[in-house]
């Protein structure tokens, strides 16, 4: 970054008679207490035209300067490839020494690096941005020549509208990551506690339940701590598997949609709810729900949870329950379908004395006991599969 201070200090040789007038007015700052010399160096400031502006020489320059009120101030870190242009000047033929000065960060100026180059005595150049003194017999042309033919310079700064926009980044993804892992902690703490309060009916659930909150942590962790330390391959890392999660959703909600976009219920005059059958559903549903082994435990967790045990208690009348609004699993595992024609005795017995006027499977397959019930039949597995739709 370029230098360009409004201060004029007595480091640069000035002729005070064409800069000065008798009876001008001009602003002052103590630079430096010298008590064994008892002396008070002062920096001048606000002369106009400014006179430090005149003695300074481009070297390099890709905007112009901006304007004349930038401040000195001592930044954190000096310019990262400040060493090697000392030492690529230190090894140039003609130049006999080089030191470090003052130096200066100037905010405006920052978009691209500029070189400007002031005389200081008759051998001796000042580079304006950290301060480098060069003594040389180097030409003013020469000395040019040997800035730009030994290091290529590189903006050493963001500007500073860049830097307020990657520290408000950094900021978002530091904090929505703390909150994200703090709700993916609670997610695997209530899968541990389901694997240990709940049967297996339940229990078969803890272990997405688990992953889900494992997953959702470590993207939190790599998101949290590459924003913290500015880490680029955790925030790569972290933006890879955030992008995979991402894309991993949408073809899940794709496939999700297809499945189960077949399945209506079938109204049956007089009843309330709907009647629901397994053919009217996608064939990988049909297939997952035919399965014995999954369909024997889904069965087991219907006879635990004595999900039809609750009829009788909430329809204590015949009346009560024929207005009975059903869910699609009460419709479908605790009764027969009515296409079968058994009197409903109760909410929860249907007289199997009459014959069937249908050649439905599952009119054969309902049972009043509490443990069979209509767990077998296939308007069972169409209301469970309704209940998922």
């Amino acid at each position: 970054a370029l230098i360009h201070q409004t201060e004029v200090s007595w480091d640069v040789p000035l002729n005070p008679t064409t800069t000065f007038k008798i009876g001008q007015v001009v602003e002052a700052k103590v630079h430096q207490l010298d008590f064994s010399l008892e002396r008070i160096y002062l920096s001048l400031k606000e002369i106009t035209p400014d006179p430090l502006t005149e003695s300074l020489e481009a070297v390099i320059d890709d905007h112009s300067v901006s304007d004349s009120t930038l401040e000195a101030e001592r930044p954190e870190v000096e310019w990262a490839d400040l060493e090697l242009l000392v030492n690529e000047l230190r090894n140039y033929e003609g130049i006999e020494l080089v030191t470090k000065g003052r130096f200066f960060l100037s905010p405006g100026l920052t978009p691209t690096f500029q070189v400007y180059m002031a005389s200081m005595f008759k051998n001796q150049y000042k580079l304006l941005a950290q301060e480098v003194v060069v003594q040389t017999w180097l030409s003013t042309e020469e000395m040019k020549h040997a800035i730009l033919s030994r290091i290529a310079l590189q903006p050493p700064f963001a500007s500073t509208q860049e830097q307020m926009s990657s520290g408000t980044s950094t900021f978002v993804i530091r904090w929505v990551n703390f909150l994200t892992m703090l709700v993916a902690l609670v997610v695997m703490g209530y899968g541990v506690w389901m694997s240990t309060h709940h049967d297996s009916c339940q229990k078969s659930l803890t272990l997405p339940i688990i992953g889900l909150g494992s997953l959702i942590f470590i993207i939190s962790v790599l998101g949290f701590v590459g924003a913290l330390k500015q880490n680029c391959l955790l925030l790569w890392t972290y933006l890879i598997m955030l992008c995979l999660v991402l894309v991993g959703i949408l073809v899940f909600t794709v496939f999700v949609f297809i499945v189960t976009n077949d399945g209506s219920g079938h109204s049956v005059a007089g009843l309330r709810y709907k009647e629901y059958q397994l053919q009217d559903y996608g064939s990988w549903f049909v297939t997952k729900l035919n399965n014995t082994h999954n369909w024997k435990h889904i069965r087991s967790c219907f006879v635990k949870a004595e999900t039809c045990h609750s009829l009788p208690k909430r329809y204590k009348t015949l009346k009560q329950y024929k207005l009975a609004k059903l869910t699609p699993i009460e419709a479908g595992c605790c009764r027969p379908p009515s296409q079968c024609g058994y009197p409903a005795v109760n909410a929860s017995h249907y007289d199997l004395s009459f014959h069937p006027i249908s050649s439905n499977k599952d009119c054969k397959r309902y049972k009043n006991s509490k443990a069979i019930k209509c767990y077998n039949c296939d308007s069972c597995k169409a209301g469970v599969a309704q209940y998922i739709k």
